[in-house]
């Protein structure tokens, strides 16, 4: 799979249908097997046939369909991951369009504020970035608790995560019943902080909501860096090495995703190691490495980096 999350079209169809088959090959092998068995006996093709072709080619239309489909949110994740700030700047006006159709216009205003606020920190731009988010506290309609998980992103990509855990608190204290701002105080005490009481009380109060179930796959995320955290490296390695497959699957919807799995990946090295399984742990920060090089992701690799920078391992790399 590793160099198909490219912005080629033909690998990015290929991808999409690759995905398609893994999630119905038993049914596909089983209509496969039957179908062989039938011509090697000489029966005449007749319905159950027809069904195993169709069945077989139905992924062909829908991996069409979802590569056709791409939003331009999609779009500006998939150039974020490469460090293309100056495309996405350049394309914002049709972004901040389209948002507003779909959304809203307070949603357009913040969703464009935080885009043209990464970029321009990208650029070295600070004092820009900075001013293009606080500008949209300003706009009207913006809700209070948009804003502030707003900020609490930008601050994480600032790589300001005691910063962005306070603002995480004050989020969870101005609209409590908002998953997001648990999910940040879960995230940044287990990965970052190191605080693993506060990391477990967080998710504890995520999994309480309703909303915790639309999570899906990302229950694995959270869920697995707060066990890490713990110390609870063998079933902390389970959660993520479930996550990191999703994560490159929905990658082409989505390759924000790729960040999250870079840091499960982290966190599965550091785990290994914790258990002495330093050679597994060498292999995937290489492989992770790798990919992430074949991929041409500057923006995760720099994420990467500063994340083993603050978590230096105890074993040669």
């Amino acid at each position: 799979m590793r160099g198909l999350l490219t912005t080629n079209k033909c690998k990015l169809f290929a991808l999409q249908l690759l995905f398609f088959w893994s999630r119905s090959w038993p049914t596909l092998l089983i209509l496969l097997v039957i179908f062989v068995l039938r011509r090697l006996n000489g029966m005449p093709i007749d319905l159950l046939d027809w069904v195993a072709i169709l069945f077989f080619l139905l992924p062909v239309p829908l991996a069409l369909w979802a590569m056709l489909s791409s939003n331009i949110e999609t779009q500006f994740s998939a150039l974020a991951v490469r460090g293309r700030w100056d495309e996405i700047l350049a394309r914002m006006p049709r972004y901040h369009e389209q948002v507003a159709k779909a959304m809203g216009e307070p949603k357009a205003v913040l969703a464009t504020a935080l885009w043209t606020a990464r970029a321009l920190y990208r650029q070295e731009n600070e004092h820009e970035a900075n001013e293009a988010l606080e500008q949209a506290r300003l706009a009207d309609g913006i809700d209070d608790a948009d804003y502030q998980l707003a900020l609490i992103q930008f601050q994480m990509f600032r790589n300001e995560n005691e910063t962005a855990r306070d603002s995480a608190q004050l989020l969870v204290e101005l609209a409590p019943d908002r998953i997001e701002g648990w999910l940040s105080i879960c995230e940044i005490d287990a990965v970052y902080l190191d605080d693993a009481q506060s990391a477990r009380i967080a998710l504890d109060e995520a999994m309480s909501l309703d909303t915790w179930k639309n999570l899906g796959p990302m229950t694995n995320y959270v869920t697995g860096v707060t066990l890490a955290a713990e110390g609870a490296h063998k079933e902390a390695i389970a959660m993520l090495e479930k996550f990191r497959a999703w994560a490159l699957s929905y990658a082409t919807q989505n390759s924000m995703t790729l960040s999250f799995r870079a840091c499960a990946g982290c966190i599965i090295v550091h785990s290994l190691d914790a258990l002495g399984r330093q050679d597994e742990a060498d292999q995937l920060l290489e492989s992770m490495l790798s990919e992430l090089e074949d991929g041409e992701y500057l923006e995760i690799t720099k994420q990467l980096n500063h994340y083993m920078d603050k978590h230096p391992r105890a074993t040669h790399i």
